[in-house]
């Protein structure tokens, strides 16, 4: 903490989510402590319950808290609900599908993210039938 004052630096990001149950999430958490981990960087998990006040609470609280950086996956967030963020200097990225007024904003490519998923060998679904299975599911 007496460092954090003496350099005005916290080292610690806030990843502001919808629903810390979601395994989504949980691989998003895991790969921004290891991308911020050499750095010496903290990551904060703010779960919102998808609720446009909690993500309200969690934006004051990273500007309250002096925070080196936001990562948030808005549900209900608009451009303007950034600018306190943005007055304190304070970095966002966005995980979202929707542009936030001139935000940072990394997206999946959905339609790759499908393919892969649909001939990745062993996962449920992207195996061929075995042709009795497949006369018994023709017939139900």
């Amino acid at each position: 903490m007496a460092q954090s004052l003496r350099t005005g630096r916290s080292s610690t990001v806030a990843l502001i989510i919808p629903d810390i149950a979601n395994p989504f999430y949980a691989e998003l958490a895991r790969g921004l402590q290891d991308a911020l981990r050499p750095a010496r960087y903290q990551v904060v998990v703010c779960n919102t319950n998808a609720d446009r006040a909690e993500e309200l609470l969690y934006l004051d609280d990273a500007v309250e808290r002096r925070l080196d950086g936001v990562v948030i996956t808005p549900s209900w967030l608009v451009g303007d609900d950034f600018d306190a963020v943005r007055a304190a200097g304070i970095p966002v990225v966005v995980s979202a599908d929707a542009e936030l007024g001139g935000l940072d904003l990394v997206r999946a490519d959905s339609s790759e993210a499908v393919g892969q998923a649909a001939h990745r060998p062993g996962r449920r679904g992207t195996r061929p039938l075995h042709p009795r299975t497949a006369r018994r599911r023709a017939v139900l």
